[in-house]
């Protein structure tokens, strides 16, 4: 995603809701649907939610009905291994989520 690509961005502390309520990434969900092309609502089973924090981010977004994935940026061998023992998809940064997701035809289970 290039910075003309990016339609928006939502931070939980701004929201004044953390993760792991669901309700940040209900209220994430929502805030991004005036940028379809439709009046659909987007449906949580085709949304990828990517974080850095395995309760916040992984465990948050999987209860909510998400799919979800983190990012190992600071090449912490250990503590990603924990993640993909827990059953997490780790990658290391966004280019590889993106190459992931054109090698699998953007499916996620």
């Amino acid at each position: 995603v290039t910075h003309d690509e990016l339609q928006f961005q939502l931070f939980s502390k701004d929201m004044k809701i953390e993760k792991p309520d669901a309700r940040a990434f209900t209220m994430a969900m929502r805030r991004g649907e005036p940028f379809l092309n439709n009046d659909e609502i987007i449906d949580p089973k085709h949304v990828l939610h990517i974080g850095n924090d395995f309760r916040k981010d992984f465990e948050g977004a999987r209860r909510a009905g998400l799919h979800a994935a983190l990012l190992d940026r600071y090449h912490e061998t250990d503590l990603a291994n924990e993640w993909r023992r827990r059953g997490a998809l780790v990658f290391h940064d966004l280019l590889d989520v993106v190459e992931f997701l054109g090698r699998s035809d953007c499916k996620l289970g």
